[in-house]
């Protein structure tokens, strides 16, 4: 619409309109820039645009989306994309397994800060897949992510044991899932044995690509 009406907001003024950067300011920061990015989360019960409890973004109309800290270019990696067969979270759903899961215990948030500051982020800017994978790995024991994992059935984790057996590095799953994905040098492979586990366990879909590192571009229509 903003191409069409030869408009130029940023994501971040789009987030407002649509009522969207209330809880993560992760997708924001990936359609303006794209890259590795870190986000300094909302003030809580703070006055006017704080968030006043534990909530979905689609349930927090009116927080503006949080600072983006740092984003950086991330490593020209394979990035293997496995959408096995599960369930998503949204709505009234997603909104009570916030109140669920939520606050995180500060003995978690904690360790999962010094993965991220000490061992995560100076692998991507040292393109250092093994540690990367490591520190992936470490991060999804811990908190929210913990929470997410354990509300899909047996399958999302049997496919993710599937990937990290057969040499993918860093599995994790996105969000609440059910999309799994992995990273390496090279994994034509993977993708192709992964396409074949999932034929045999009820369908789904696997994919190659590697990270956006400006962010998304509309191309302005061309007229006729």
């Amino acid at each position: 619409m903003s191409a069409l009406y030869g408009l130029a907001p940023s994501a971040r003024e789009i987030a407002a309109v649509v009522g969207r950067g209330g809880t993560s300011g992760i997708g924001i920061g990936a359609i303006q820039h794209g890259g590795f990015i870190l986000d300094g989360g909302h003030r809580f019960r703070q006055g006017e645009g704080s968030k006043s409890g534990y909530s979905p973004s689609s349930a927090s109309v009116g927080v503006p989306p949080p600072p983006i800290l740092l984003h950086y270019d991330f490593p020209a990696w394979d990035v293997l994309v496995v959408i096995p067969q599960g369930e998503g979270a949204s709505g009234d759903r997603e909104r009570d397994l916030f109140e669920e899961a939520c606050p995180v215990p500060a003995r978690d948030v904690e360790k999962m800060c010094r993965i991220l500051l000490a061992q995560m982020l100076p692998a991507v800017l040292e393109e250092d897949l093994s540690t990367f994978g490591a520190a992936m790995d470490a991060f999804q024991s811990y908190g929210f992510k913990v929470f997410e994992a354990e509300t899909q059935g047996p399958l999302i984790a049997e496919c993710a044991r599937f990937l990290r057996d057969n040499g993918g590095i860093g599995v994790g799953m996105s969000s609440w899932g059910p999309t799994l994905f992995a990273f390496g040098h090279d994994l034509k492979a993977l993708r192709d044995k992964a396409e074949s586990w999932l034929a045999s366990n009820g369908g789904g879909e696997a994919f190659l690509t590697t990270a956006n590192n400006v962010g998304f571009r509309q191309i302005a229509p061309v007229p006729d």
